[in-house]
Order: C-alpha cells, then structure tokens, then sequence
C-alpha cells in the first residue's frame, strides 16, 4: 500500500524504554541541520538534545538557568545559513547561539532581545522573530539582535454569540 510506505515512520527518537537522553518531556521545537544532526528542544527538561542524522544522542546543549547557554522558557528553535543553532527563550527575552566548527561545539553567545519571542526563523542571511509589540507582529533583527523593521498585527476577532 503507497499510504504505509509514505507514513511509517524512517526514525523514531524518544521511546519510553530508551536511555534517559531518548526520553522527553515537553517538546517545544525541534530542527535539522545541513549535516543530517537533529536538534529536540525540551521546554520541560530545559534542554536542547542533539542526535545524529541516525538517531544516536550526541550531546545536550543548554541547561536549566539563567546564565550564558542556560534556558528559563525555551521556545523555538531555527538553523542559521552559516549552521549556527539558535534557540530562543520567551521568559528570558533572548537568543541563545551555539557555533559549531567541524562537528564540535565551538563557543556559544546570547543575544539579548527587546520582545519577548514566541518563534524564529531565517531565510538565508536573515533572521525573523514572531513577538507581539507596538510596532508588529514579525520582526526581522539583525546579528546584534537589534529590529530592523517590523510588519503585521493581529487582526481582531468578533465573536458573534
């Protein structure tokens, strides 16, 4: 049958039965880099957990915190053109950015942010957040996470009951 070839599953990350790495809690994101490496943002765990393109645990990225690299309310996750991993924390109003230079973890930064974030994106060099302001609701921010411009707003809704 096409359907079953088309919806069974190619790789299956997170059984109860697994190593603690493989068990989640409260996924919120998660993301695929160009090398083939999966990243599962764990809001619950206050944790990003990278797997190789097999499924095989790697390393944990971040920790519960509110210090370089630490999470409070980790939300999204977005791979940058360079392959830079950046997720970003509603609660603590910021972007964590973990570089990597050949496969290894190289340094991390944190991006401090005047919105509070509710998901990212990038489309090539460019980098958008969705965060309800004054001035919009997507905001494109440049690398000091400064907003270059912003657009959108939230439409109203009528109830009619």
């Amino acid at each position: 049958n096409t359907l079953d070839r088309v919806t069974r599953p190619l790789l299956v990350i997170g059984e109860l039965t697994e190593p603690p790495e493989k068990v989640f809690g409260a996924i919120s994101d998660l993301a695929a880099d160009a090398l083939g490496r999966i990243y599962v943002l764990d809001r619950q765990a206050l944790e990003l957990r990278m797997f190789d393109a097999g499924g095989r645990f790697q390393r944990n990225l971040g920790r519960g915190g509110t210090g370089p690299g630490e999470f409070r309310y980790p939300n999204a996750i977005s791979i940058s053109r360079d392959g830079d991993v950046v997720v970003s924390d509603f609660q603590l109003e910021r972007l964590s950015i973990f570089t990597f230079k050949d496969g290894t973890l190289a340094h991390s930064r944190d991006l401090r942010l005047a919105v509070q974030p509710r998901d990212i994106c990038h489309v090539g060099s460019r980098a958008f957040l969705l965060a309800e302001t004054a001035h919009g609701l997507v905001h494109e921010i440049d690398s000091d996470g400064r907003v270059v411009r912003s657009f959108g707003s939230r439409r109203e809704v009528v109830d009619n009951v």
